[in-house]
């Protein structure tokens, strides 16, 4: 294994990973792409993915990025060495029928305009999280076309993708920002090789903490190396 992919989230681009790049370009093959906007699944994206490995990756994937990571794993092991997910939705938890009904609303064009997307991505930041990677990622987000977005979250929810348990038999390695509420029992059902590690910051660690993201993300890759 001597190539990386690193994926991006939901409206994201891939300069989130620009210091991950920077630190691990001189090691291995890093290939940092933008999701194709033919493709609005998290399988299809899978697949797409799985078509840009020559042998095998470690797939590093943030936020959905994480969710398409997983589901490269289990559609095309082979081309798989591990993933690194970076506080990634990858768990079901009991969610308020209220909240559900907002998440499903998201998924039209007309209710994930500029304004809708502003203010949850502002709402994914922490009180720490600096003000220059705050406007980094809205700009990220307001490039998106709306149409794209609702498809691409759509494709996220969609029930079909969570009916059963995301099992990842590979080594794993499980980044999440330090006030998530889920055990590390939880993780390892998903992830039975996994090690987890919680950062101090908000949902853009890689941003936010980019020396601890690396130390870790670097100290993972030796020991599949």
């Amino acid at each position: 294994m001597n190539t990386v992919v690193f994926l991006h989230g939901w409206c994201g681009s891939p300069e989130i990973w620009d210091a991950q790049v920077a630190a691990l370009s001189g090691q291995y093959r890093t290939l940092a792409p933008q999701l194709p906007h033919s493709v609005t699944t998290v399988d299809g994206f899978a697949d797409w993915v799985a078509g840009l490995i020559e042998n095998s990756a470690v797939i590093c994937g943030h936020s959905m990025g994480g969710v398409i990571a997983a589901r490269v794993a289990a559609r095309h092991p082979e081309r798989v060495a591990g993933i690194v997910t970076v506080d990634a939705p990858n768990f079901r938890l009991p969610i308020h029928p209220e909240i559900a009904a907002r998440v499903q609303a998201f998924a039209r064009p007309d209710k994930i305009g500029h304004s809708a997307r502003h203010a949850f991505i502002e709402s994914l930041f922490g009180p720490a999280t600096p003000q220059s990677i705050k406007e980094r990622i809205h700009a990220m987000a307001a490039r998106e076309d709306p149409g794209y977005a609702a498809a691409t979250w759509k494709g996220l929810i969609d029930p079909e993708l969570w009916t059963g348990e995301m099992i990842t038999p590979l080594p794993a390695c499980v980044i999440l920002a330090a006030g998530r509420k889920i055990d590390d029992a939880a993780i390892r059902r998903l992830y039975p090789q996994s090690q987890v590690h919680r950062v101090e910051g908000s949902h853009f660690l890689m941003m936010e903490c980019p020396g601890e993201v690396n130390r870790i993300l670097g100290s993972f890759l030796e020991q599949i190396r």
